[in-house]
């Protein structure tokens, strides 16, 4: 994966799934919070995603699901 050039330094993005499918892709950390809590009004327990950090060493790191 390479650097994207609309991250800053310790940026977030998620990619969105439900149950094994990937359904939202690349979403930055502003549009996420908003887009998740809406989505698990009604699919709480199908959703999980997976966040990728962009470190200050411009790496990419991915942290474990959230559920």
């Amino acid at each position: 994966m390479t650097k994207d050039s609309t991250l800053s330094k310790n940026s977030k993005i998620y990619h969105l799934y439900w149950e094994d499918r990937c359904i939202m892709r690349g979403v930055d950390e502003e549009d996420f919070h908003g887009i998740w809590e809406k989505l698990m009004w009604t699919y709480n327990t199908e959703l999980n995603y997976v966040e990728i950090t962009l470190d200050e060493d411009d790496n990419l790191a991915i942290t474990d699901t959230s559920y």
